[in-house]
């Protein structure tokens, strides 16, 4: 079920996030946000048909909808970025619609607007209310203030609304059961009654941190706190609090309301119990969506365990997980040992394995197994999937909704044969993602115009107006010198060669509600925005659309010597035994004095270069000869 069949009035998906099927049919119901606008959002009805799904349009004007399922009155509840509301649809109508939840609490710009919604079996409303904030506020001159996204002011913590409040409707104050919960967008309350969270770890740079967490929330014990913004992993300290020589600047020496190192922490501001993670996810996995697998097709496989959808954009992400719970729904836990491990995406090959080490240690592993794996691109044969929301369907399949292709996905068992594998990490054209950093500084290099306008979008809009929360452009997969902003881009795939229609910082400069606008909340605004524009989308269409092929894994069958030009009179940079494999770039060769050089990338410090003896260039590239 893809784009050319989901269209409602003319109209196609924008950014579907989660569907409900209606009870006794083959129908289903499927909330679109829109984008990251306000009021744009819409309800369609998935009508089945004798050749598919026809898209009806149901309602529009929501505000970001995304939770969506049925109450235990029968109706259905949606969750809108600013209230919970309930309807009735019956016969392709809609009827009855009502405010359950009412001004739920936004700041302008707010980080976290998406609500996701649950029940449990005696029919109390568990509602999200994600911080405003990626890990609290800050002053306009940038030290630090206090933290009212934590508890004082309603954000970041699920909120319990009773029976009898439900019933009644137009609810204005709910009970918060849980807070230090940075965004719950997955949540499920598990047949036994128990809730169960995946929360949303902070914006680190690295890939290898913070990682994602499965808390179990005890509604009884509405003090305790699960860490956010001050603690994440198991025991590690967010930066901010670090207190260090009282330093006024550190959020610690004004708000501390607990010791991430302790499970109890008595403090000079409260008494809240830190209430540590119950597993931990991988890191920058993006959890949207759970559900308990309560089908028929799939009972051997599945059956009873706790699904979970990783949205990404990371690598960690574009999967569908499956973990063996308890007797009351928790995922089973075991000592960390040599299966604590994740599957991170490789471009062009097979995901790679890598240990679960997290900052603050490792205190327990819940195993999980992959039910859809690493969903990332591969060219000829799909896109890349992000899968926002899930449900298991009546006939036992799971319909996925995944919003980077605009898709909704059914996954049912078949008999027919298995694809075959798609992803090789032998095969020559997987290549390390750092090479192809090369590849792009070579590129820009190549182009003194690229260079120079590259340049002003690195000092005058990254430097200026990106860096300070982006830490991520100051990454050191290569080196620390000028072209870290360019590894960026390639790596984080910011920019489409050719197309600054399709490329993601424009999107977020433009504030298009494709993607978060920047800056997020609490920041000042760009003040040369056209400006930077105008450079951004210059240097971005011209940009080359060959840059992959100018970098090739070849095996050499003979030692090689390397040399900072194409010259045996230069010093001799280092030396390629026979058998190696190397990247080259095969479409730049010289034949000088009958001898054939070719252009080999090197990273700084590689192995085969004689320490001193050659500097490094800033695009890698050395000459072999053959």
């Amino acid at each position: 079920m893809g784009k050319d069949q989901l269209k409602a009035n003319g109209q196609t998906l924008i950014m579907p996030r989660t569907l409900v099927q209606l009870k006794d049919s083959d129908d289903f119901l499927l909330t679109d946000m829109g984008g990251w606008h306000p009021n744009k959002g819409a309800l369609y009805w998935m009508r089945k048909t004798t050749s598919g799904f026809q898209l009806v349009t149901v309602k529009t004007g929501l505000n970001m909808p995304h939770g969506l399922t049925y109450g235990l009155d029968g109706m259905i509840y949606i969750g809108q970025s600013q209230e919970v509301d309930r309807f009735k649809f019956e016969g392709g109508h809609l009827s009855d619609w009502q405010v359950v939840v009412a001004h739920m609490p936004r700041t302008k710009d707010d980080m976290h607007p998406l609500t996701q919604i649950a029940f449990d079996r005696h029919g109390n409303l568990f509602v999200n209310q994600g911080a405003a904030t990626d890990h609290c506020s800050t002053k306009d001159d940038g030290s630090y203030g206090d933290c009212p996204d934590s508890d004082e002011n309603f954000y970041a913590g699920i909120f319990m609304y009773s029976p009898e409040q439900v019933a009644k409707g137009n609810i204005q104050v709910g009970t918060q059961v849980g807070k230090g919960l940075r965004n719950s967008m997955a949540m499920v309350v598990s047949p036994q009654d128990e809730l169960i969270q995946g929360d949303n770890g902070r914006d680190f740079p690295e890939l290898e941190e913070p990682y994602e967490e499965i808390n179990v929330i005890t509604p009884a014990r509405h003090d305790w706190h699960y860490g956010w913004p001050v603690c994440y992993d198991f025991h590690a300290t967010s930066p901010e609090w670090l207190y260090k020589n009282n330093d006024p600047r550190s959020l610690k020496a004004l708000y501390n309301p607990v010791d991430c190192n302790m499970a109890v922490k008595p403090s000079t501001f409260n008494k809240n119990h830190y209430e540590a993670p119950w597993a931990l996810m991988p890191p920058h996995a993006a959890p949207l969506q759970m559900q308990y697998y309560t089908g028929d097709s799939m009972k051997d496989l599945l059956g009873g365990k706790l699904l979970v959808g990783w949205h990404g954009y990371q690598p960690t992400g574009h999967r569908i997980v499956a973990y063996n719970v308890d007797k009351v729904g928790r995922p089973l836990l075991k000592k960390p040992d040599a299966d604590a491990y994740f599957y991170m995406d490789q471009k062009g090959g097979c995901p790679q394995k890598h240990a679960f080490s997290p900052r603050g240690g490792l205190d327990r592993y819940s195993p999980y197994t992959e039910v859809i794996s690493g969903w990332d691109q591969q060219k000829g044969v799909r896109p890349r999937g992000n899968p926002t929301g899930f449900i298991v369907a009546r006939d036992g399949s799971l319909m996925i909704v995944e919003d980077k292709n605009v898709d909704v996905v059914r996954l049912a068992r078949t008999t027919a044969a298995p694809l075959p594998t798609q992803c090789s990490n032998t095969n020559q054209n997987v290549i390390d993602p750092r090479m192809e950093m090369l590849a792009w500084r070579q590129a820009v290099l190549k182009n003194p115009t690229l260079t120079a306008e590259y340049e002003q979008i690195r000092t005058q809009v990254i430097q200026t107006y990106c860096a300070q929360c982006h830490g991520g452009f100051a990454s050191t997969d290569i080196a620390a010198d000028r072209f870290q902003v360019l590894d960026f881009f390639v790596k984080n795939d910011w920019f489409e060669p050719g197309q600054p229609k399709q490329s993601r910082i424009l999107d977020a400069l433009n504030n298009t509600g494709v993607v978060p606008a920047m800056p997020p909340a609490g920041e000042k605004p760009i003040a040369d925005h056209a400006g930077a524009v105008t450079l951004v989308t210059a240097w971005i269409s011209k940009l080359p659309a060959d840059v992959d092929k100018h970098v090739v894994k070849i095996k050499v069958g003979g030692q090689r010597q390397v040399h900072s030009t194409a010259s045996d009179q230069t010093a001799l940079c280092g030396i390629i035994p026979a058998g190696d494999e190397v990247y080259v770039d095969p479409n730049d060769r010289q034949v000088i004095n009958g001898v054939q050089w070719t252009k080999v990338f090197l990273l700084p410090k590689d192995s085969r270069l004689l320490a001193n003896r050659c500097p490094a260039p800033e695009d890698g590239v050395y000459w072999m000869h053959k």
